[in-house]
């Protein structure tokens, strides 16, 4: 029996709110033998997020995200087929829960790796954020409905370099925009290599804000920078990572 094939549910880590979505990934972790078959609470602590490491292997860090879920689904689990089959199925009954209660939001790329860990912008205090990992000329959409509130930057592909690193600072950033929604949040994207709105462009969720920058001297660094300032640390990175993990536009 071939369990489903499910989407990439909501991102998990230490001290995120109880949910049966952490119940089933425990399950699938306990019949894949790192973590104990025992009665499952809905509790994600640290003891967990280091068993949620070890199954990772290579990926090194302690989060519930693409990478675990992806090698979960495809890892032969212990017992009957259909008790497997039964944990994905959990986990993806949940992911549909969690579109209905945030709707309206959607990952800033289609495509991409997107790294786990979280970081604060510099310069931008309170803005948090992650990067999602592209080749450029890859587009860059709008995650929610909001605002263009400023724009800045050039294209790094004209930059000028001295001794195989930038020559002025805005070529490492390239192009960058602010947005703004209706609820008071402030985002920030930067690394573009071209924009498609201008200052004051009142944009869509889902539409297209610009593509990734090149970065002919490093292309390896190509890139979006995306994070959100929702009035408090905790705040943002709950967003930030609500959106790493919303479905891709």
């Amino acid at each position: 029996m071939t369990p489903p094939t499910v989407p990439f549910p909501r991102q998990l880590y230490v001290g995120v709110p109880q949910g049966q979505d952490v119940i089933a990934v425990k399950r699938a972790l306990s019949r894949a033998g790192f973590w104990p078959w025992t009665t499952f609470n809905p509790y994600y602590t640290h003891a967990f997020a280091k068993a949620v490491r070890k199954f990772q292997g290579s990926a090194g860090d302690s989060i519930y995200g693409p990478i675990t879920h992806g090698k979960l689904r495809h890892t032969r689990r212990a017992g009957h087929p259909s008790e497997w089959a039964f944990d994905v199925v959990a986990v993806d009954l949940m992911h549909e829960a969690y579109l209905l209660q945030h709707p309206g939001i959607v990952s800033p790329c289609k495509t991409g790796y997107r790294p786990s860990y979280l970081h604060e912008t510099g310069g931008l205090d309170g803005n948090w954020a992650l990067d999602w990992m592209n080749p450029g000329g890859t587009a860059v959409y709008a995650p929610t409905g909001c605002v263009v509130t400023a724009t800045g930057g050039h294209d790094p592909a004209t930059g000028t370099w001295k001794n195989g690193r930038p020559d002025r600072r805005g070529d490492v950033f390239g192009w960058s925009l602010h947005l703004g929604d209706d609820n008071g949040v402030r985002y920030f994207g930067t690394h573009l290599g071209s924009l498609s709105v201008r200052d004051g462009d009142v944009v869509k969720v889902a539409q297209k804000l610009g593509s990734i920058g090149h970065w002919p001297h490093d292309p390896g660094r190509s890139h979006l920078h995306f994070g959100c300032d929702a009035g408090s640390d905790v705040k943002s990175r709950q967003l930030i990572l609500k959106i790493s993990a919303a479905p891709r536009p």
